[in-house]
């Protein structure tokens, strides 16, 4: 039989992408993987359909950010040309049209650049409820009508500590095989419970479940049951591992002709992480008074609508299409300018050079950081680190006007 040399690198670059200090559970499915497709060379293709699919991924945060830059553009003017409309028109009504339609392309694209973008390792302090919200809405626009989606949150007020692209990688994985149980339609439930330190995410369908003797397989991989409804072969062994990593554990139960229950158990923070929520903040701001602000982005129609709208509001707004001319109108301003919302994707460079810069030049000065990268950005590290605000593109202009007189309002 000929064996199948599969280089570790590879194997950590591509599945669910980790940092070199790959931890124990993934590292043994992949282990699995090696031998698997040893042992089995018709596999190869599935695997390689994987690679295919991570190449994807990677095209998506470039495409989402020029996608994002177009609906901004939409966006914005839309929100614009509402305030210049008489009330009850149908150009108001044809106006709104548009605006939601941007909303819904938005969302759509953030949705394809969270489950396609690479993993960081990264962990956030989240509400299940957010998980569930965002898992719904993907859901909803992507099943067919058929499925009827039902979601019930009991966790109280737990929060989890959790890789928040990876935990929505895994429950939409047992969602997806839940909808291939049922392809003459039924019902998707997905309930958060909290058992002792746990939280409970239970996803159950009213499927054609799977038989006693395939159901202890289901999470080894490239197993696959077209007749059960779990064809993907990789799902549910990627979700084992992500889960595993989170310290937590996954069981499934089953029943033919009634459906399947997969629960998903993840460890809860103690109260004591709980992060501060918006609300919380001692931020204030009165009202504009000509404070002026530096938007920065090589988009001239994103500049336009933004100065527009902020000097509508009272401030007074200066524009920068590049890095160079960004760092050169704030060195001859730098006393002036309160605040710069500054595009980290620029024509000239990264826009974490010039962030530095401005920091450099004044350490007191105050940033948002925006860009049509939702996750996994370039400069990821600096929002993670919290240093500072970001907002991410589309913009919506009330977001915008809010989180400028925020930041500005903030000590």
């Amino acid at each position: 039989m000929k064996t199948l040399d599969i280089a570790a690198p590879k194997k950590q670059e591509y599945l669910y992408q980790m940092k070199s200090n790959t931890e124990q559970p993934l590292f043994d499915t992949l282990e699995c993987i090696k031998k698997e497709l040893e042992s089995n060379p018709e596999n190869l293709e599935k695997y390689l359909q994987i690679l295919r699919l991570a190449s994807v991924g990677e095209m998506m945060g470039e495409l989402g950010h020029t996608f994002n830059n177009i609906l901004g553009g939409i966006l914005g003017y839309s929100q614009l040309l509402k305030e210049h409309l008489p009330e009850g028109s149908d150009a108001l009504r044809q106006a709104e049209v548009i605006e939601k339609a941007s909303r819904r392309a938005s969302r759509l694209v953030s949705q394809m650049q969270f489950f396609t973008q690479k993993q960081t390792g990264q962990k956030r302090i989240v509400d299940p409820k957010q998980i569930v919200t965002e898992i719904r809405s993907i859901l909803e626009s992507s099943f067919n009508k058929n499925i009827k989606i039902i979601t019930q949150c009991n966790h109280d007020s737990a929060r989890l500590s959790v890789d928040l692209a990876a935990i929505y990688q895994t429950l939409l994985n047992i969602c997806r095989n839940c909808k291939n149980a049922m392809p003459e339609g039924g019902e998707l439930t997905i309930r958060t419970k909290l058992k002792g330190q746990f939280v409970t995410f239970e996803i159950s369908d009213t499927g054609i479940g799977i038989n006693s003797n395939d159901l202890p397989h289901i999470f080894e991989p490239f197993f696959s049951k077209k007749e059960s409804g779990f064809a993907s072969g990789m799902g549910l062994a990627i979700a084992k591992a992500i889960v595993k990593d989170h310290q937590g554990e996954i069981v499934a139960e089953s029943e033919v002709g009634k459906g399947t229950v997969l629960r998903v158990f993840l460890p809860v923070v103690p109260p004591s992480g709980k992060p501060i929520t918006a609300t919380e903040r001692q931020d204030t701001f009165t009202k504009a008074d000509g404070e002026l602000i530096m938007v920065v982005d090589d988009e001239e129609d994103l500049c336009e609508m933004a100065k527009r709208i902020l000097e509508k509001r009272g401030f007074k707004v200066v524009t920068a299409g590049s890095g160079e001319t960004a760092i050169e109108v704030f060195e001859n301003h730098a006393d002036e300018i309160k605040l710069v919302i500054l595009d980290m994707i620029l024509p000239d460079g990264d826009g974490t050079k010039v962030y530095k810069k401005i920091k450099e030049l004044n350490p007191n000065s105050k940033i948002i950081l925006t860009s049509g990268y939702i996750h996994n950005a370039p400069f990821q590290e600096l929002i993670d680190s919290n240093k500072e605000n970001f907002l991410p593109k589309p913009w919506d202009l009330p977001e915008l006007i809010q989180e400028a007189e925020r930041v500005l309002g903030a000590t």
